[in-house]
């Protein structure tokens, strides 16, 4: 078997940016936003790095070096350009990127920190929100900002063409907290306007793959 070797080995595993098939994206360690304040009232956060690699030229990219309290989240892929969060917490500030690897990364948002729900905070959709979940509401900051209820049972998955797309795990056959022998569990797609009212709703799981497709499997 042929091993090809990156000119750079950190040993960081990759996940492919969803929405395409050229670029991945590592992280050192897996702290989410909401973690980062009970660091701080611990000494502080080691910091985090964000590398991308691009599998068409075998490169590793690495836009930002470690720095004391800084985090990142999760990128996506929309409209030919990787979008991240950049969390700087001894700044108290919050920075949408656009980057493409090899360029500079261009900041697009910028917002103070302590203006966001830290939980489940992320970016997705077309064009590209910022948004933070939790079990009873669904809050979005840019570019649009609104607020929307949101069932324990559902997350969002994608927004686009101002229509929210939920995902919500159903369980049938359970009683008195007991698993029947008709027992069902699967995923349907719920799909809402900004207020929260629901458009339609069928069973299926709502898939992105890395032709840029979107399908209901």
């Amino acid at each position: 078997m042929e091993i090809k070797k990156c000119a750079q080995t950190d040993g960081i595993y990759l996940d492919l940016i969803p929405g395409q098939s050229r670029y991945y994206f590592g992280q050192s360690d897996t702290e989410d936003f909401y973690d980062i304040p009970g660091w701080l009232e611990n000494g502080g956060y080691q910091g985090s790095v964000i590398h991308f690699f691009d599998l068409e030229t075998g490169t590793k990219y690495f836009p930002f070096s470690k720095e004391r309290n800084v985090l990142y989240g999760h990128p996506i892929f929309c409209d030919e350009f990787i979008y991240f969060l950049r969390g700087d917490f001894h700044k108290n500030l919050l920075t949408l990127y656009q980057y493409l690897p090899g360029k500079a990364p261009n900041p697009v948002f910028m917002q103070s920190l302590d203006q966001f729900d830290l939980y489940n905070l992320m970016v997705m959709g077309t064009p590209v929100h910022i948004i933070s979940q939790s079990s009873k509401k669904l809050r979005c900051y840019y570019p649009k900002p609104f607020e929307c209820p949101q069932a324990p049972n559902e997350s969002l998955i994608h927004i686009e063409d101002d229509r929210l797309y939920f995902s919500a795990w159903i369980e049938e056959g359970v009683e008195n907290d007991v698993i029947t022998d008709h027992y069902k569990y699967y995923d349907k797609l719920i799909i809402k306007d900004y207020a929260g009212n629901i458009l339609s709703e069928e069973t299926g799981c709502l898939t992105h793959f890395p032709d840029g497709s979107w399908r209901l499997v």
